[in-house]
């Protein structure tokens, strides 16, 4: 018998459980390996893979944020990672940043 191995992604409706979009990032045919090389994915294959999920969720992200540029905001906020930075900003602003496409 012939198996293939998906790598899926879905968002879901929690309260009802509905399938709102389901993506296959990969698909594996499923065979028997020729030697150890041949098991499991190999570094590039898993930073490409965890690329594709990594953008798949900052795709549903990206239009529920809303941010503008002066300082102040989470987006600047960057204290948790122990990073200080130099933003300044030379007069007031209401321009919004659009991040993903999403203005």
């Amino acid at each position: 018998m012939d198996y293939e191995f998906r790598v899926v992604v879905e968002k879901v409706a929690v309260a009802s459980q509905k399938v709102i979009k389901r993506d296959t990032l990969k698909i594996y045919d499923i065979k028997q390996p020729k030697s150890i090389l041949n098991l499991g994915l190999r570094h590039e294959e898993q930073i490409s893979l965890l690329s594709k999920v990594q953008n798949a969720l900052l795709a549903e992200q990206s239009p529920l944020i809303d941010v503008c540029v002066q300082g102040g905001n989470w987006l600047n906020d960057t204290s948790a990672l122990g990073i200080k930075t130099g933003l300044t900003f030379a007069e007031p602003s209401n321009s919004q940043i659009p991040i993903a496409g999403t203005g």
